[in-house]
């Protein structure tokens, strides 16, 4: 069965039971009809008022949202040192860095033994 088979199928289902909804409709007394369309009024003033409330929870969400983004913008933020200097100042200060271009031939000649040792 193709595509188009099926969607014929589907378009006589659709077709059939929207007659027998109109048939049956058609047969019901006044008073179900008058509690039918006070049902759907009803329905339809709630769904007109419900914009009033979609635009509350879009405030509560885009609040939340916001203060999530703050708590993990914080957290993310690096804690000072305890005294009080930054990891940038930490590493200006030493000067130790200098000493590995010094003694640049050891550790050639340490990465030459332990390549020999695994080889």
């Amino acid at each position: 069965m193709n595509e188009s088979e099926v969607t014929h199928k589907e378009q006589q289902l659709a077709a059939a039971a929207r007659q027998e909804l109109e048939r049956s409709s058609a047969t019901l007394d006044t008073f179900t009809l008058a509690r039918l369309r006070a049902a759907r009024l009803r329905a339809l003033q709630s769904a007109s008022s419900s914009p009033a409330l979609l635009g509350w929870r879009s405030a509560i969400a885009a609040s939340v949202a916001l203060a999530l983004l703050a708590g993990v913008l914080l957290w993310q933020v690096p804690a000072p040192s305890p005294n009080g200097n930054t990891a940038l100042e930490m590493l200006s200060a030493v000067d130790e860095g200098y000493d590995l271009y010094e003694n640049l031939e050891f550790y050639e000649w340490l990465e030459a033994q332990s390549d020999e040792e695994q080889g």
